[in-house]
């Protein structure tokens, strides 16, 4: 018998795995049929004989259909507010020792402390030289020009009708003695309008706007700034693109531009 098995113990094992197959084989059938009938009894209950039936009361499911609503309509994620789990920010410390968020210290953070207007002034210093070499000295400011050199007053010649391309505006008329001018007619090349110079009384144009401006990260007040002017801070850099009598106009790096309201001007 040892031998037997020791030979065919392969088929030993495969006689008994059939076996249990067989027997599994034959009882799906029975177990079909018995689930078949409990899912019978379970969809149409008995019904008590010779009568009409049983009242079945109303299964309440309005519990289920409202958290179906909930599951259903799931309200939007909001991921960019003011939360800062998926909008990190930076901070940094300003010139006051304070730490301030980045996010509230871009362009936005500015202040315009305030605003003046800006002027073309001339003033009749005097006459040089004599006949036909007379020249008149002008006392000139040009407060919103691109060179700051000549912001400030400095002393200009200029002869009638001479045209002189870092002057603003032409002598037309000499009122009075040549050598001793009563006034002087001046007219500005790009409006063509005339203003009156004396001795006694100068002349001025309104030509735009300055502002005095203030960041909490920079370690000084921005001041006398103009249109085209660059105001740096930490590693940002900001442009002034337009000056009004109450607001200034900020564009920054990414182009993005923002408009700050005076707190005064003048």
């Amino acid at each position: 018998m040892r031998d037997f098995l020791k030979k065919h113990y392969e088929k030993v094992i495969l006689s008994v795995v059939l076996l249990v197959l067989a027997g599994v084989a034959g009882a799906v059938p029975v177990m079909i049929t018995r689930t078949q009938s409990q899912i019978s009894e379970m969809t149409d209950p008995p019904r008590p004989p010779g009568g009409d039936g049983i009242e079945y009361s109303q299964v309440d499911l309005q519990q289920y259909r409202t958290n179906l609503q909930a599951v259903t309509n799931i309200p939007s994620l909001d991921l960019m507010g003011e939360h800062n789990l998926l909008n990190p920010v930076n901070w940094q410390r300003g010139s006051d020792g304070r730490l301030h968020k980045e996010t509230k210290l871009g362009a936005g953070a500015f202040k315009v402390t305030q605003i003046r207007s800006l002027y073309t002034r001339v003033t009749l210093k005097g006459v040089s030289g004599s006949g036909d070499s007379i020249r008149y000295r002008l006392g000139v400011a040009l407060e919103a020009s691109d060179r700051r050199a000549w912001r400030d007053e400095t002393t200009r010649l200029v002869q009638p009708d001479e045209q002189y391309s870092s002057h603003p505006f032409i002598l037309r008329e000499v009122k009075g003695p040549a050598t001793d001018p009563k006034a002087l007619v001046l007219e500005f090349k790009d409006t063509n309008e005339q203003v009156t110079v004396t001795p006694n009384e100068g002349a001025r144009r309104m030509e735009g706007y300055a502002a005095d401006l203030t960041h909490p990260l920079a370690a000084r007040p921005f001041e006398n700034q103009q249109k085209g002017d660059t105001l740096r801070v930490n590693q940002e850099q900001y442009k002034i693109v337009a000056i009004t009598e109450n607001a200034v106009t900020i564009e920054a790096e990414s182009g993005r531009r923002t408009n700050i309201t005076a707190n005064s001007a003048q």
